[in-house]
């Protein structure tokens, strides 16, 4: 289906739940389209699947860590939710037991992480406290989101969280982070092995050939 009209679709879908929900913010504009051209690794065009790859291992990776469906996660994208407030909304959905689509549009509402605290009358002993600091701190998306995702992998897989932390230090986005985590955890490959070799071969496709690792057996390092 051409990537435009699933643009198209996507935006008469949120309408509605804009009109149901009032999250206004997410405008025609923001719409995203997550129609990935290459979703398979050629090594005549290697960093073509790149994209696909860090959005699916993330996608994946969130999916099995909040139990929720890929499909729903995929389809908030598209309608441009912002990938630092998603792992922030799905933490506080769960932990507010309110749908994301409405725990989204509080976050969207309010100029504070403290009222959004509030609004979702949160507890504050049910939230990793790094995360509740970091919100009543008033910390940046980046800075919130961190420690929903920090928790996560150190939940989901056997990685050293000094090491994830460097990651996160050296400013590398989420999807970045999450593949790494992921790779090391499925391969023989400590974390640095794996920037420097990826910075090397300059595609996370030829890594993961090279590394002869299917995204399927990704998964399976964090599917259960």
């Amino acid at each position: 289906m051409p990537c435009q009209l699933v643009k198209k679709i996507m935006v008469l879908i949120f309408s509605s739940v804009i009109v149901m929900n009032g999250y206004s913010a997410f405008a025609d504009s923001a719409i995203q389209c997550h129609c990935f051209q290459e979703r398979e690794f050629s090594s005549d065009h290697p960093q073509a699947f790149d994209p696909y790859l860090l959005a699916t291992i993330q996608n994946r990776f969130m999916a099995s860590y909040f139990g929720v469906s890929r499909k729903q996660i995929v389809k908030l994208k598209m309608t441009g939710v912002d990938n630092d407030k998603l792992w922030i909304a799905y933490e506080l959905s769960q932990k507010s037991l309110q749908p994301v689509v409405e725990t989204l549009a509080v976050i969207q509402k309010l100029q504070s992480w403290q009222s959004v605290l509030h609004e979702l009358s949160l507890d504050p002993e049910t939230l990793n406290a790094q995360l509740l600091t970091a919100m009543l701190g008033e910390g940046t998306d980046r800075s919130v989101a961190w420690f929903v995702v920090r928790k996560a992998l150190l939940d989901k897989l056997a990685v050293d969280s000094e090491l994830i932390g460097w990651l996160y230090e050296r400013n590398a986005t989420f999807q970045e982070i999450v593949l790494t985590a992921v790779l090391s955890s499925s391969s023989h490959m400590s974390i640095p092995e794996i920037v420097d070799r990826q910075e090397k071969l300059a595609s996370w496709g030829r890594l993961l050939a090279d590394q002869k690792l299917t995204l399927l057996q990704l998964e399976q390092s964090f599917a259960n």
